[in-house]
C-alpha cells in the first residue's frame, strides 16, 4: 500500500513538473519555435557497434535517426526477407528514446538487390511489383515504429545520379510518378505515421517537382529539405564558406507555398580538401541550424554519423567528397563538428524580440545575420555570435517608424545594427519613433496640381520638401509654406501660406498657389506727358502718374480720378499688362472750350464788331470756320477717336497719333485754309493748302500703318462686332483732300 502512495506521488509530480513547463518566452507562432531538434543520418548496416553509436547520439543531443530500409539486405534473394539488423536497431533505438525515419525504396545501385540489378533493375517491367512486395513487407513489419516514412530519394536529381552512377538504367519522372504513388498507397494502408517525400534543392527543379507531386496525386505530408550548398564548390563564390549554411532559410520559405510541414531532412559538409576543412564544417553546422530555424523549421537532420571505413583520401573527386560528411572520422574519432553539434543541442538559447512605437506592439523587419524576419520573435539558436540590424527607417502603409533604441536585456544600445553572444537568453525590445505623413498638396490656379520643391518650415524648423510628403513626428505644428512660387516659369503666390494642425494620422494640406502678373500702369494728358492723378486698384488707394505692380491672377476694378475726368475700368489679370490711361490736359481743355464758345459766339462778336451779323460769303467768317472745321475734322476727332473710343471698347488705350504730331502736321491745313478764303497775301493758298493736307495724310498712314492699326470688338447680347476706328478716319480725311483740290480747280477754272 505504501509503495502504491509513493508511485502516485511520484506520478503525481512528474505530470505537475511537466504541465507546469512552459518554453522560455512563450515561443510558439510557426516562425517562433518553442525549440529545434537534431537528427542524423545512419547505417546501422556497416555499424560494428550499433549500441556504442546510439549512445553516441544521445549523449550529442540527437533525438532523431534518419536511416534507409536497404533492400539488398532486407530481400538478398528473392522472395526471402531478412529483418534482423533492422529488428535489433529499430528496437534498441526506440527503447533509447529516438524517433526514427525510414527511408523506403531508395533505388540508388548500393541499395537495390544482386538479383534485381542481373535482370534490368528499374528496367525490368515487373520492377514496381517487386518493389510493392519490398515496401509491404517492411510497413507491415515496422508500422508506426517509424514516426516519418520517407518514400524513394531525392528523384528530382535523377540526371546527376544517373551522371556519377549512383543509379542505373531508365530513370525518369514517368517511373518516379509511378514508384511515389505505389510506395504512398502502401504506406497509407499499413501505417498512420506521415509521408516525407525529399527534394535536392541544389537542382533548380525542385520547386517544379514539388508542383507535380500535387499533379500526380501522390499522397504524403512533409517536404524534406537536402541541402548541400558547399558540394564542389570550390571554384564558385565563396568557396566552402560555412555562410551558405544560412541560405536554407530561402529554399524553406520557397517551399512554404506549397502548404506541408517542413523539415531539413539532410544536409551536411564534407571536409574534403584545404578549402572544405574541419572547423568549417564545425560553423557550418552552427550555420545551418540557425537558417533552418529562423525560417520556422523544428528538425534538422545531418548526413553523415562516420566517414566510411578505410579512409578515403582528401580530393576534389566525388569519392573524396563522399567519405567526408561524417561527424565522426574514420578512425572513430568525433570531429570539430560533433563538439560543435553537441553545444547546438545542450546550450542553446532563446531570443526574444519585440519592437514598439508609442508604446504599442509593431511587426517591423528585424535582421539576423542577414535574414529577414518580422517581429516578434521567438527562437531558439545554437550558442554563438549573431548579428541583429534593424532598418533605420521602415515605412509601412503611410506610416514612418524611425529606430530609436533597443534594449538587450534592459541594456540600451543606440546604433541600429549590433551583435548578441548567445551564451544566454535574451530578450530585446527595439523601439520606434512614429513619423506620420504630411502630404502637401499644391494647386496653382490655371495649371491644376504640380508637384515642386518647397521649403516648408514646421515649427520653425526648415525642411526641403521634393516629394510633396514631409514625415513629421506626432504633435501640434505650426506649418509655413512660402509667400511665393515659381512654377514653369510663372510666378505664384499663396493664398494662404501658414496652417496650424495637429499631426496624429496621416494629413493632407492643400496649398493655393495663384499667378503673379506684372500690372503696369500709366497715366498721361492729351500731350503725352505723366500725369500725377488719384488712383484705386480694388480697395487700394495711390497717387501716382506711374503703378508697376505685381498682383495675383483675378479680377480688378480700376478708377483714375483728375481734376476734369474720372476714368473706371476692369481689369480681367491673367498675364502681364501694360495699361495706358489718358485724362485732359488742363490748357487744352481750357482753349477747346474757348475754341467751342468763340464758334457759339461768332455770329454775336461780328454784330459786337461790325453792327451787323457776317453774311454767308464774308471771306473773314469762312476762313475761320473753314479753319476751325480743320481742327475738329484733322485733330480732336482723330485723337478722339483712337483714345477714348478704343478704351471704352477694349478696356485698354491704343495710341495711333499722338496729339503733339497731331498738332504740328494738322495746323498748317487749318491756317492754309482760312489763308485761301481771304487771299491775304495774294499768292496760291489754295495749292500750299493741298500740299499740307498731302503731307497730313502721308503722315496720317504712314502712323497708322507704323502704329497699332487695331480691331475692336463690341459684345451686344451675345452678338459680336468689330469695327476699325482708323479706317473711318482715312476715309474722311480723303474726302477733305478731293474736296480742297476740288475747290482749287474749281476757284482757277472760273
Amino acid at each position: 500500500m505504501k509503495f502504491k502512495i509513493l508511485a502516485f506521488l511520484i506520478v503525481a509530480i512528474l505530470i505537475t513538473s511537466l504541465t507546469s513547463y512552459k518554453p522560455a518566452y512563450g515561443m510558439n507562432s510557426q516562425n517562433n519555435l518553442s525549440d529545434y531538434q537534431i537528427g542524423m543520418f545512419y547505417d546501422p548496416a556497416h555499424s560494428s557497434n550499433i549500441t556504442h553509436d546510439l549512445y553516441m547520439m544521445k549523449n550529442a543531443g540527437i533525438t532523431w535517426i534518419r536511416f534507409n530500409f536497404a533492400w539488398n539486405l532486407i530481400e538478398p534473394i528473392q522472395g526471402n526477407y531478412n529483418f534482423s539488423i533492422y529488428d535489433n536497431f529499430v528496437n534498441e533505438a526506440l527503447s533509447l528514446g529516438f524517433k526514427l525515419i525510414g527511408i523506403l525504396g531508395h533505388g540508388s545501385v548500393n541499395l537495390l538487390p544482386s538479383w534485381l540489378l542481373s535482370i534490368g533493375g528499374v528496367n525490368n517491367p515487373n520492377y514496381l511489383l517487386y518493389l510493392s512486395n519490398y515496401s509491404k513487407s517492411v510497413v507491415q513489419r515496422y508500422g508506426n515504429k517509424i514516426s516519418i516514412w520517407q518514400i524513394e530519394n531525392e528523384l528530382n536529381d535523377l540526371s546527376f545520379y544517373l551522371l556519377v552512377g549512383f543509379r542505373t538504367g531508365n530513370w525518369n519522372f514517368d517511373i518516379a510518378k509511378k514508384i511515389l504513388l505505389n510506395l504512398s498507397q502502401i504506406v497509407r494502408t499499413y501505417s498512420t505515421s506521415p509521408i516525407m517525400v525529399n527534394v535536392l534543392v541544389n537542382n533548380l527543379n525542385w520547386l517544379s517537382f514539388i508542383q507535380n507531386l500535387t499533379n500526380w496525386h501522390v499522397s504524403y505530408d512533409i517536404i524534406g529539405i537536402d541541402y548541400y550548398p558547399t558540394y564542389l564548390d570550390d571554384y564558385s563564390a565563396n568557396a566552402g564558406s560555412p555562410d551558405k549554411g544560412l541560405k536554407i532559410f530561402d529554399y524553406i520559405n520557397s517551399a512554404k507555398q506549397f502548404g506541408k510541414e517542413i523539415i531539413v531532412a539532410e544536409t551536411g559538409y564534407s571536409n574534403y580538401n584545404s578549402i572544405h576543412t574541419q572547423d568549417k564544417q564545425a560553423e557550418y553546422v552552427r550555420k545551418v541550424i540557425e537558417g533552418a530555424v529562423l525560417a520556422g523549421v523544428k528538425l534538422i537532420a545531418f548526413y553523415d554519423y562516420s566517414d566510411p571505413p578505410g579512409c578515403v583520401a582528401q580530393g576534389n573527386t566525388i569519392s573524396s567528397v563522399e567519405g567526408h560528411f561524417g561527424f565522426i572520422d574514420c578512425n572513430g574519432t568525433p570531429k570539430q563538428s560533433w563538439y560543435e553539434l553537441r553545444n547546438a543541442t545542450f546550450n542553446k538559447h532563446g531570443i526574444r524580440i519585440e519592437d514598439f512605437a508609442q508604446g504599442a506592439p509593431l511587426n517591423l523587419s528585424v535582421y539576423i545575420d542577414g535574414l529577414k524576419l518580422v517581429a516578434p520573435i521567438n527562437v531558439t539558436l545554437p550558442p554563438g555570435n549573431i548579428v541583429l540590424k534593424v532598418p533605420k527607417q521602415t515605412k509601412v502603409n503611410e506610416t514612418l517608424y524611425v529606430f530609436q533604441k533597443a534594449l538587450v536585456n534592459n541594456q540600451q544600445i543606440f546604433n541600429s545594427s549590433f551583435s548578441v553572444n548567445l551564451i544566454q537568453d535574451y530578450y530585446i525590445k527595439i523601439f520606434f519613433y512614429t513619423y506620420y505623413p504630411l502630404k502637401i498638396s499644391i494647386f496653382v490656379k490655371g495649371i491644376g496640381y504640380v508637384n515642386s520643391t518647397l521649403e516648408v518650415l514646421a515649427n520653425n524648423t526648415k525642411f526641403n520638401v521634393s516629394n510633396g510628403v514631409l514625415y513629421l513626428k506626432e504633435g501640434y505644428y505650426v506649418i509655413n509654406f512660402p509667400s511665393n512660387l515659381t512654377i514653369y516659369g510663372i510666378q505664384a503666390q499663396a493664398l494662404n501660406n501658414s496652417v496650424k494642425l495637429m499631426l496624429n494620422s496621416p494629413t493632407i494640406v492643400n496649398v493655393t498657389y495663384v499667378p503673379v502678373y506684372n500690372l503696369t500702369v500709366i497715366i498721361v494728358d492729351w500731350l503725352g506727358n505723366l500725369a500725377t492723378s488719384e488712383i484705386k486698384l480694388n480697395s487700394t488707394n495711390y497717387t501716382a502718374s506711374t503703378l508697376n505692380l505685381e498682383l495675383m491672377e483675378g479680377n480688378y476694378s480700376l478708377s483714375v480720378s483728375s481734376p476734369f475726368s474720372s476714368i473706371e475700368t476692369k481689369i480681367d489679370l491673367n498675364g502681364n499688362q501694360y495699361l495706358i490711361l489718358y485724362v485732359p490736359n488742363t490748357l487744352i481743355l481750357v482753349l477747346m472750350f474757348l475754341l467751342i464758345a468763340f464758334l457759339v459766339l461768332l455770329p454775336s462778336i461780328f454784330l459786337a464788331i461790325k453792327k451787323k451779323y457776317p453774311r454767308k460769303d464774308m471771306k473773314a467768317y469762312k476762313a475761320i470756320l473753314s479753319s476751325v472745321g480743320y481742327v475738329i475734322s484733322l485733330i480732336i476727332i482723330p485723337y478722339f477717336i483712337t483714345t477714348y473710343l478704343s478704351q471704352s471698347l477694349n478696356n485698354q488705350s491704343l495710341v495711333i497719333w499722338n496729339l503733339n504730331e497731331l498738332l504740328i502736321f494738322g495746323l498748317p491745313v487749318a491756317i492754309t485754309s482760312a489763308l485761301s478764303l481771304i487771299k491775304r497775301p495774294n499768292i496760291p493758298w489754295n495749292i500750299i493748302n493741298a500740299f499740307f493736307l498731302i503731307l497730313y495724310l502721308y503722315f496720317v498712314v504712314g502712323r497708322a500703318y507704323a502704329g497699332q492699326f487695331g480691331v475692336y470688338e463690341i459684345a451686344i447680347s451675345n452678338i459680336y462686332f468689330s469695327i476699325n476706328i482708323a479706317l473711318y478716319v482715312f476715309i474722311l480725311i480723303i474726302l477733305v483732300v478731293i474736296r480742297s483740290i476740288a475747290d482749287f480747280f474749281l476757284t482757277y477754272i472760273k
